[in-house]
């Protein structure tokens, strides 16, 4: 059985209304070096409407300690009763978010502090749109923007056909929100390597991004 975390005299993870609630999720694993910060990116966020849903993968490190440390009536933390592996942490996750739009949350990134006000803004404006994303900055040894430069839409088509010129995925995990699909969490996110990078050929498959 899935154990929920929370420290003492905090209350746990209310309902909060779901009209453009947006799940933070975060796929936790080992990550005790920075998880604190990654969590800290979220609660700090612009956009308030937010839940925050963190599953802990069994970690071997002090991880589990750090969430439970954080006493916000925003977040829901689940440890899983036994280790589902890195796809299966994600399907987890996913499957728990509430909200109408989810973005994903490695316990290694931060989000910037409007990264959802904006993303919310952007497909508010767009219904037609499937997801929205920006550039990514590396922080440490390779410090810097991504560079990147897209149109201020993309329809899936060209979407598929910048990745496939560039041979790698344009759309990074962190700081990408995308609608909650119908389908299952285990159907759009596959068993592959790189299965981030089929959750965006499916979600944009007849969308634009």
């Amino acid at each position: 059985m899935d154990k929920k975390g929370c420290s003492k005299n905090c209350k746990k993870g209310k309902i909060i209304p779901a009209n453009n609630l947006v799940s933070i999720c975060i796929p936790s694993y080992n990550g005790e070096l920075y998880i604190e910060e990654a969590i800290k990116s979220a609660l700090n966020q612009t956009y308030r409407n937010i839940e925050i849903v963190i599953c802990d993968d069994v970690s071997s490190d002090k991880s589990w300690d750090i969430i439970e440390s954080f006493c916000d009536e925003r977040i829901r933390a689940l440890r899983n009763s036994k280790n589902h592996g890195l796809v299966g942490n994600f399907r987890k996750v996913l499957s728990e978010a509430r909200g109408q739009y989810v973005t994903f949350l490695c316990n290694d990134d931060i989000l910037s502090v409007d990264t959802i006000e904006k993303s919310v803004e952007i497909l508010e404006k767009n219904k037609g749109s499937t997801f929205s994303f920006g550039n990514v900055e590396y922080i440490g040894c390779r410090e810097g923007s991504t560079g990147y430069s897209f149109p201020a839409l993309m329809h899936s088509e060209d979407y598929v056909k910048e990745t496939i010129r560039r041979g790698k995925n344009i759309t990074y995990l962190v700081g990408t929100v995308f609608r909650k699909p119908l389908e299952p969490s285990e159907e759009i996110i596959s068993d592959l390597i790189f299965f981030d990078w089929h959750l965006w050929m499916r979600l944009s498959k007849n969308q634009i991004s």
